[in-house]
């Protein structure tokens, strides 16, 4: 018969015994846990002499490394040095890069301590190759000891053969990027259009041309012919043979451009054919004297963008150079821009002019 809750707190003397036991092992249970997982977590920070032994292992590692380092340096010239060399002093593509980028652009180093102004160029590297820079020095514009000529047609003279003779590898590109869009050379003065090939180096060369014999001109032809670039426009509609919508617009397009260096171009005018063509070109010649240059480290933006030859991503280049770099120094300095390529180059190079220094 149930008597009541009190039936469940009553305990006889046995029982309670066994409950104090009972609570006495749980008690024992619990203490031995966290004293042996104590044990266990310092056993397992204790890591010191680990830490310790993998310290020195990377430090003697470091000191290998360096020493390795050290004795694969050579010296070097930073204005002249190649990239595969810059690799071989241990020098990261993206900072080999910047260094050439500055070099193409017409930066000289003229001590080793330039290589600190370079941005991109980690110090640490320029402090472990310092004692190996060498800087030769830079020879008067005029001297070209290095040139090895012999007679050659610059009409079919190969860029090996230029290489070989002392041509420089921009001289030689733009050597062949002239002959490749106006091209043969008629005469020296055709040579000192090439604007990777100052005055001085083509005085250097020219004996050393040899152009192709050419029919004698009929002088009285000539004479007849009138100048394009001088023609006023009551002049041009003189001209025989060719429809006065298209006078209009050679007219328009040669003040677009400020004068023509090449009859090619007339093909670059809407409704030119071969028939036109041929019926001006009996007419007519270029005098380049005529040309109206720009000054491209003067010109504003807007006035850039205005030439057929230059878009708006092309002209931002070049501003943007202007700017952020330094002024021009020269034209060659455009083809070095990464959107104008030797084509435009060639075309654009006979407008543009960098004022006086």
């Amino acid at each position: 018969m149930w008597k009541g809750p009190k039936e469940f707190f009553t305990y006889t003397k046995n029982q309670r015994n066994g409950i104090v036991l009972l609570l006495g092992l749980v008690i024992a249970f619990f203490a031995i846990q966290l004293f042996w997982d104590f044990r266990q977590e310092e056993e397992f920070l204790d890591t010191r002499e680990f830490e310790k032994q993998i310290v020195e292992w990377e430090t003697a590692n470091a000191q290998m490394a360096k020493k390795e380092f050290q004795e694969n340096l050579f010296s070097f010239d930073p204005n002249t040095v190649s990239r595969s060399d810059l690799k071989k002093l241990g020098m990261a593509s993206h900072q080999i890069a910047v260094l050439i980028n500055f070099r193409s652009k017409g930066g000289v180093f003229k001590n080793p301590d330039d290589l600190f102004k370079i941005y991109g160029i980690d110090s640490n590297w320029v402090y472990s190759v310092k004692e190996f820079v060498h800087i030769q020095k830079q020879l008067p514009k005029n001297h070209y000891p290095q040139l090895s000529l012999s007679p050659f047609n610059p009409n079919t003279v190969l860029k090996d053969q230029l290489l070989e003779m002392g041509f420089s590898h921009s001289q030689a590109k733009g050597f062949l990027a002239y002959r490749k869009g106006l091209g043969k050379f008629k005469s020296v003065s055709d040579i000192y259009k090439v604007y990777s090939l100052d005055s001085s180096f083509v005085q250097n060369i020219k004996s050393y041309l040899i152009f192709e014999e050419k029919d004698s001109l009929d002088l009285k032809e000539v004479v007849q012919k009138k100048n394009l670039n001088e023609l006023d426009t009551l002049q041009i509609y003189k001209i025989q043979g060719i429809p006065t919508f298209l006078l209009k617009r050679i007219i328009k397009y040669r003040n677009q451009l400020g004068g023509y260096y090449s009859l090619d171009q007339l093909w670059e005018i809407y409704g030119m054919d071969d028939k036109i063509y041929q019926s001006l070109i009996e007419q007519v010649y270029v005098d380049q004297g005529f040309i109206v240059p720009m000054n491209v480290n003067e010109l504003g933006f807007k006035e850039l963008l205005k030439h057929p030859y230059l878009n708006f991503e092309q002209v931002k280049s070049i501003v943007n150079f202007r700017k952020k770099v330094r002024p021009f120094n020269s034209i060659d300095e455009l083809n070095e821009l990464e959107l104008i390529n030797d084509s435009l180059f060639t075309k654009i190079a006979n407008y543009l002019e960098v004022g006086k220094k």
